[in-house]
């Protein structure tokens, strides 16, 4: 079974660079992006697609900005759309034949991904170098402002002591990515400035 290692962050921060710097390293490493897993998933599985369909009441031929106007206005859908994510994606973990996984993720800690992961990068930037690196991606301001308050959470440190406490073998830490080349990778299909 694959040493899974997670990557989070957030917005901005720059967990693609560093997740890329990391799989030049090791070798038998597959790196998913789950921003990137999620489009790949509405654009060409037709079961994850049909779930969706199911739940969220999505009609017609629609797209992953669709699908984005519905999550991030409603609470109740987008913990709908992450368990059916969710599913899909553990699945895909189980059954990678590498020797490790870079799992890279806003969301890991929020969203209770612990339990699946071996180790846990957590990568930092200041706010300025976060603004800068996220300006050129194509969503308005008020669509990354909006983002980035549903990243945060107050108790990372202390959720992160405690899952500790309780996996001793759980590796975390911390790294700072004010490098350059630590720009921002997101891309959001079909949106408007």
């Amino acid at each position: 079974m694959s040493k899974i290692i997670g990557i989070t962050g957030y917005m901005g921060a720059g967990k693609t660079y560093i997740g890329n710097q990391i799989q030049k390293k090791l070798k038998n490493c597959y790196f998913l992006e789950v921003d990137k897993f999620r489009r790949n998933l509405i654009k060409s599985n037709y079961k994850y697609r049909n779930r969706l369909e199911t739940i969220l009441n999505l009609k017609g031929n629609w797209t992953g900005k669709d699908l984005n106007d519905i999550i991030y206005k409603n609470p109740e859908a987008m913990t709908k759309y992450k368990k059916i994510l969710y599913e899909f994606l553990i699945r895909e973990l189980k059954r990678c034949p590498y020797d490790y996984v870079l799992i890279e993720w806003a969301l890991l800690i929020q969203d209770h991904l612990l339990p699946f992961l071996d180790a846990l990068i957590i990568v930092e930037a200041s706010s300025k170098t976060r603004l800068k690196r996220v300006s050129g991606i194509d969503l308005r301001e008020d669509e990354i402002k909006n983002r980035m308050l549903l990243q945060e959470q107050e108790n990372i440190d202390e959720i992160l002591k405690q899952y500790k406490e309780e996996n001793p073998t759980f590796l975390y830490f911390k790294i700072t990515n004010e490098e350059e080349g630590g720009e921002c990778a997101m891309y959001v299909p079909n949106s408007k400035k």
